[in-house]
This record gives structure tokens, sequence and C-alpha cells, in this order.
């Protein structure tokens, strides 16, 4: 199975599996990574809510490291070396 070698290849990829809605009658838009249960924002543009999401999806990601709970793959791939310093 295919490996990502850096935090930001991985979230990246995770980042193109986002769905986009518009919500209260096309005011807001909210995003959800489905694959990473909890991950999604809303904002006013779409470009606030990429970077709300990736975030949101970063600090998801350092919490499930810190539990030793092992990462979704994306799109065929993991990424299970990661560690913080």
């Amino acid at each position: 199975m295919k490996r990502f070698k850096r935090l930001d290849d991985y979230m990246d990829a995770a980042l193109t599996t986002a769905r986009f809605e518009k919500i209260d009658q096309g005011q807001i838009i909210y995003a959800e990574i489905p694959a990473f249960r909890g991950v999604w924002a809303r904002g006013q543009t779409r470009q606030q809510v990429k970077e709300e999401l990736r975030n949101v999806l970063k600090g998801w990601i350092e919490l499930e490291i810190e539990r030793g709970s092992e990462l979704p793959s994306v799109k065929g791939a993991t990424f299970t070396e990661l560690t913080f310093a």
C-alpha cells in the first residue's frame, strides 16, 4: 500500500475528498471530509472554508496520533509513520 511521507501531502489528498455545500439560503458554505469523522468547517467563501478545514484537519490528526489511533487511508494510501517532537 502506498504511504504518504509528508503530513502536507496526506492533508492535501484528504482535502481533495472534501464535500462542499451551501447552507442558510446560500449565505454560508459548509464542508466536511467524510473519512475524518468530525472534521468540518463553515464560512462565507470557499477559500475561507478550505483554510479553516485544513486547520481543523491538522488538529484532528494531531489528536488521533496522541491517542495512538490509526489514521484513515486517503485514496488508497496511508500515513502511519508520523510523529511529533
